[in-house]
């Protein structure tokens, strides 16, 4: 069934581009980059220093983010690898949703696994249920505590529409609480202020078949603005390798075109300047083709199913601010989400209430502290069948927060420390607590240092604690002589306790000048208790029928450490070029402890992130009226996912007859027909066309 299982199916592929070779290439661009400055003497006085996009490279710097610190704070003031995809980048890239959009961003590791799944993670230990990444949009986590990872197929919005995604690689988990191990993503909406007028875009091509979004803003009066928004899209199916392994459990997969709708509103009040609120909403629902092994304890004993399947859902959620003065204010924001899943027979339902209160004040003139309060509710419903089975299927989980942050400014514009840590209970480990010490400092104004340690943990799910996943099957006979059909179980358990991680990390930003810049994030960190399964004593299960289940039952005999490095660096060669290069490293290395008795899980986790990935962009504007963007990118291979390395390109081509109408072509995936990024299918290349008409 699918979704709900988080085996993925093996394939290989033959890649005609050598890896050397290629991150040889991305070595140069980034050395390129780095002698900018050479560059920048001799063009001196000849072009202004603008660049393409509405922001320059120190602007973009200067960008108020508030993912890191959990307020208002600019990218080059932040303590924390930190990456800002803007607007203007998403646009620029042609990405069609959001995971498409985060491959920008350095460190991010995303791999399509089918027509609307993805494995998205930063750090390591990727797979279709990232469980260290913790996501959120305007501030409401996505992260399902069913499975411990995000449904991607579920978030989605007019990309017109998104201000920024703010991504922090690294812990978050002393501010945004458990599962903000190895690093937070926040997708962040455009206020109704900002979107007044009509837009209208409609897209269509070979993979991206028929694409279409309406929004319309206006204001009530002029301290009460809202707008209305529709999206609908029609995606075709990726290509599957004709020469792909079978499937050999019952792993589920998309097998045809993907359609989904969604409509939504958002309402922003400014009745003074000291009080501010905003209301939005959205509804929407997915359909698609799925097919997956099924077992039956009758003959025959498994069988294809295939299915038209959906997902549904919405939220509410609100938000309101007050300031007590220049140096106090206090917010406060409350959310109601549902999620509803039709899948190959399976119903499943999950209602989420999160209520969270903060403060932030001033404390003399050199200290700066915030803290909150939250509590939420998960509620959550499971039809069990055959393949899985939840005890019990009916729960309510309740989580208390608390989250305190001090940061000291130790001598002023020069030294700055913070510290602070979360508290928190919840219903299956109890009581957690996630601390930091971040130190910057600023020499001068163009170099910054940082250094951190953090302790984060994740969670169990409702999987690991209360599912039996029966996921393959075993034959009559198969065990011992006569022995009945049986089945490999994950079995949950009630013994399951928090992953944990001490993380080390240390930064370094340089930005002599407004036309190049160079960001490199170093880190170690060391993961305890993981997760993994061994194989329990076999036993009998008398119900509905006599069969055999060889149990694999889950516990924490692993641990580990990881260690790498991320570099980012811009350059604006010409007021009508500019280049932008990323590269990443990541190794894991994963062990059982003494008491475990196998070795397996840790070559898996190891072998599903690449270790290199290098992306470089390029963005020319030809004339003012018609833009170039190219797009080059590699990623590493697979070893347990039978993937090898790759290199995609893409180019967008944009043209604006008129101020109000932009028309662009998007060829993705150039260099190859196809290629497997996670799973037995390969990602087509595709090629599409698409209007924007601002009214």
């Amino acid at each position: 069934m699918r979704r709900f299982l988080t085996f993925i199916l093996c394939h290989r592929r033959i890649s005609s581009i050598s890896r050397n070779g290629i991150l040889a290439v991305f070595y140069l661009l980034t050395g390129m980059i780095l002698l900018a400055p050479l560059a920048e003497t001799e063009a001196a006085g000849k072009e202004p220093p603008t660049n393409l996009s509405s922001l320059s490279l120190q602007e973009l710097m200067e960008i108020e983010i508030v993912s890191a610190a959990k307020k208002p704070e600019t990218v080059s003031e932040s303590a924390a690898a930190v990456y800002v995809i803007t607007q203007d980048d998403i646009r620029r890239s042609g990405a069609t949703c959001i995971p498409e959009a985060l491959r920008l961003a350095p460190g991010v590791e995303v791999a399509r696994i089918d027509t609307n799944q993805w494995a998205i993670t930063i750090r390591g230990f990727n797979q279709l249920f990232s469980s260290k990444l913790l996501v959120m949009i305007d501030g409401r986590t996505i992260y399902t505590h069913l499975f411990s990872g995000v449904y991607w197929d579920q978030q989605d919005t007019l990309m017109e529409d998104i201000d920024r995604i703010e991504v922090v690689r690294g812990p978050g988990a002393a501010l945004w609480g458990a599962n903000a191990v190895n690093g937070v993503i926040n997708i962040i909406t455009k206020k109704s202020k900002d979107t007044q007028g009509g837009l209208a875009t409609v897209s269509g091509g070979t993979q991206e078949r028929f694409s279409s979004g309406l929004r319309y803003g206006g204001k009530i009066d002029e301290t009460l603005t809202y707008r209305v928004y529709g999206k609908y899209f029609d995606r075709d199916r990726i290509a599957d390798n004709v020469n792909h392994t079978p499937a050999i459990d019952s792993g589920s997969k998309s097998i045809d075109d993907w359609r989904s709708g969604r409509g939504g509103f958002r309402m922003d009040w400014a009745p003074t300047k000291a009080n501010s609120l905003s209301l939005q909403g959205e509804a929407f629902k997915n359909g698609f083709a799925e097919e997956a092994l099924r077992f039956s304890l009758d003959p025959p004993s498994s069988y294809l199913k295939r299915q038209d399947s959906t997902t549904s859902g919405g939220h509410l959620m609100g938000r309101a601010k007050h300031e007590f003065s220049d140096t106090s204010e206090v917010s406060a924001q409350l959310y109601y989400d549902r999620a509803n899943w039709d899948t190959l027979g399976a119903r499943v339902w999950t209602d989420t209430i999160d209520l969270e209160l903060q403060h932030r004040f001033y404390l003399g003139t050199r200290q700066e502290i915030v803290w909150g309060l939250g509590c939420r509710v998960n509620r959550d419903g499971f039809d069990n069948f055959l393949e899985v089975q939840f005890e019990p299927n009916e729960r309510d989980l309740y989580l208390y927060s608390a989250f305190i942050q001090d940061e000291i400014r130790l001598i002023e514009n020069l030294l700055r420390l913070t510290v602070g840590s979360r508290f928190e209970h919840n219903d299956f480990t109890g009581f957690e607590v996630e601390p930091t010490v971040r130190l910057l400092w600023e020499p001068v104004k163009t170099n910054i240092f940082w250094g951190a340690v953090s302790r984060a943990v994740r969670t169990p799910s409702r999987i690991e604690r209360d599912s039996q996943l029966n996921f393959q099957l075993l034959p009559p006979g198969s065990l011992y002589p006569n022995s009945p059909v049986g089945f490999m179980s994950e079995m949950g358990t009630s013994k399951a306790d928090s992953e944990t991680m001490i993380a080390y990390e240390l930064g370094y930003r340089l930005q002599p000048s407004n036309k190049w810049r160079f960001d490199i994030a170093t880190f170690y960190n060391d993961y305890a208790k993981l997760r993994e399964f061994e194989a329990g004593t076999p036993f009998m299960e008398p119900s509905p029928s006599p069969h055999l289940i060889v149990p694999l039952y889950a516990n924490d005999h692993m641990k580990g450490e990881a260690y790498g490095v991320e570099v980012a660096a811009d350059w604006q060669v010409t007021h009508r070029w500019s280049l932008s290069s990323t590269y990443s490293f990541s190794h894991l290395n994963l062990h059982m402890t003494d008491n475990s008795q196998s070795n397996y899980e840790a070559l898996s986790v190891e072998g599903r992130s690449p270790h290199h990935q290098a992306s470089l962009r390029s963005n020319l504007r030809i004339t003012d009226d018609v833009q170039l963007n190219l797009w080059l990118r590699f990623v590493d291979s697979l070893p347990y996912q039978n993937v090898d390395n790759y290199t995609s390109l893409d180019a967008r081509l944009a043209w604006k007859p008129i101020k109000s109408l932009e028309l662009s072509l998007v060829g993705q995936n150039l260099l190859q027909g196809s290629h497997a990024e996670y799973s037995q299918f390969e990602i087509n290349r595709g090629v599409y066309g698409k209007a924007v008409w601002s009214f």
